[in-house]
């Protein structure tokens, strides 16, 4: 009876023993399992949020294509090759061939004097941006500081003058401060390194770093400073 209780409570330990190591086992899957888990949501989050920011910037860049001297020519170029066709096979084409050709000339035509039209109204508005008060202000003072009903000003202005200029930047990166924001501002307006810097109260290499972490952000390629002013001025 001792050896039976004896081996029985052997067997018992044994049991309890295994029992915990396949709990600790499957706590450890399960550990690795959620790790994995959260690491793939996570690449995944991010791999959706770089497509969606690829797609933004792809459609940014189409648009301004779509207002560029390039793309006016481009269109010329296509009406003249439309109608060299028009005059030349005149005679081989069918009559559904023909309304084509001419349907698609009348609308490349038509494209290309809305771009003329949009231009003009945007440089009416460029020049009362830099006929008011405040653009003038901060062009030809030297120490110049901006309050908060002037920044709520230049916003408005900049909004007003290059279609919602703000949330454009704000859906390429929504993390941006608003200090970041007024640097784009005074980009935009063509201000020097020299004074953004006195304005914004920072260095000039604080400036310069700043632009160069922005472009970044907002387009994925390396930091460069050129391409982020030359960004800023097409945006």
């Amino acid at each position: 009876m001792v050896q039976g209780m004896f081996n029985y409570q052997h067997i018992a330990k044994e049991k309890n023993k295994f029992e915990k190591e396949a709990t600790h086992r499957m706590i450890l899957v399960y550990q690795v399992i959620i790790i994995f888990s959260i690491i793939f949501a996570m690449s995944f989050i991010t791999i959706q949020r770089g497509q969606k920011k690829r797609k933004r910037l792809a459609d940014l860049r189409e648009e301004q294509y779509k207002r560029s001297q390039q793309y006016i020519e481009d269109n010329e170029r296509q009406i003249l090759q439309l109608t060299e066709k028009l005059h030349s096979k005149q005679e081989e084409m069918s009559e559904v061939e023909r309304q084509l050709y001419e349907a698609r000339k009348l609308m490349l035509e038509m494209e290309n004097r809305q771009i003329f039209e949009k231009q003009g109204t945007f440089l009416l508005l460029e020049k009362d941006f830099h006929n008011s008060s405040l653009y003038i202000r901060i062009h030809r003072e030297d120490d110049i500081q901006l309050g908060s009903s002037e920044w709520e000003e230049l916003h408005q202005l900049i909004d007003a003058t290059y279609s919602d200029f703000t949330n454009r930047l704000i859906k390429l990166y929504p993390q941006i401060s608003i200090e970041e924001i007024h640097i784009c501002y005074l980009v935009k307006m063509q201000l020097s390194i020299k004074k953004i810097a006195s304005i914004m109260h920072i260095t000039s290499s604080g400036v310069s770093q700043c632009r160069r972490r922005l472009y970044k952000k907002f387009t994925g390629e390396p930091q460069n400073t050129k391409k982020f002013d030359k960004f800023i001025s097409d945006f």
